[in-house]
């Protein structure tokens, strides 16, 4: 009973977070919905900085991104009216697609023209109005240093697998009293955390299509590669099968990070104050929970797949 309680408890606040700002502003949602088919953004771009968006958080803002790349100017400065906007990004997971087996076409790479390498950064180029830098957040140079009034993340901390130093240059990046703002799913500790991508968003090739398109919750840490491809054999070509099973047991495109380690790396970060929520919630009964948290102790949260953190330098 109790766990029933808090899987509604978590629904309701993940809903308080997003829906009930945007509810105020109904012409709002249609604007981004017309964003988003018009610029090819995934849904979740939306719904993930409507917070921001609503609260002016972005406004007059120094902006460092990291992932995305994919958001166009019209949205950033015409919506957001931020002052600058740097997006750090490794565009090589763009270009080639989650998988090797099927071209990505459900997102595209604006402003190409304005897109170097992280080896090229200089403090010339970061003055620029906006900029995608092609590299991972580990290797930020000094030149980024105490440059940004604000540092921006959807849906990319789960894919960054230095994660402590990477949340350290962050912290270097920021201006004192600088917030950090990131929202990411899914995490490798819930349901859905196999990430598994084939096809566009609308597809039910992945993740999101878990458990109708024949792959259980939780497979990646409930059923070996193995058992996983005799379930699959039935729906599935061999190829196909070949590559959920590569993007589940076998890539590094995601870190594997429980909840806890996610918590725990922030906490002992450099920042001043994090404040962590949990998003995302899946109900699991009593038995599946104890069945996850005795093979993987001490991990207690299967539940969340997704993190929200807002963190001030």
């Amino acid at each position: 009973m109790l766990s029933i309680i808090k899987f509604y408890r978590n629904v309701i606040k993940s809903f308080l977070l997003f829906a009930r700002p945007a509810l105020r502003f109904p012409v709002c949602i249609f604007s981004f919905l017309y964003f988003a088919k018009r610029y090819h953004l995934f849904f979740y771009n939306i719904a993930l900085f409507m917070p921001l968006y609503l609260f002016s958080t972005l406004k007059g803002k120094s902006v460092l991104e990291i992932g995305g790349s994919n958001l166009p100017e019209a949205l950033i400065f015409g919506k957001f009216k931020a002052k600058r906007w740097i997006c750090l990004d490794y565009l090589e997971w763009w270009r080639e697609g989650v998988s090797s087996f099927l071209e990505r076409k459900d997102t595209v790479i604006h402003s190409v023209e304005n897109i170097y390498s992280l080896q090229d950064a200089t403090p010339e180029l970061l003055g620029k109005k906006h900029a995608i830098f092609n590299g991972v957040a580990e290797d930020l140079p000094d030149c980024f240093r105490e440059k940004f009034d604000m540092v921006v993340s959807i849906c990319a901390m789960e894919h960054i697998n230095h994660l402590p130093e990477s949340i350290d240059k962050i912290y270097q990046a920021l201006k004192p009293g600088g917030t950090f703002y990131a929202c990411f799913a899914p995490i490798w500790s819930g349901a859905l955390g196999n990430h598994f991508w084939i096809g566009g968003q609308d597809s039910k090739l992945n993740f999101n299509g878990i458990p109708k398109n024949g792959v259980p919750k939780h497979a990646h840490l409930r059923i070996s590669e193995e058992d996983l491809r005799k379930l699959l054999a039935a729906r599935y070509s061999p190829e196909t099968i070949d590559e959920i099973c590569r993007q589940t047991y076998h890539s590094d495109f995601i870190n594997r990070l429980f909840y806890e380690d996610y918590v725990q790396i922030f906490q002992e970060s450099s920042f001043a104050s994090v404040e962590i929520r949990s998003w995302w919630p899946m109900y699991l009964s009593l038995k599946y929970r104890e069945e996850l948290q005795k093979r993987y102790p001490p991990y207690k949260n299967f539940e969340d797949n997704g993190i929200i953190i807002f963190a001030r330098k």
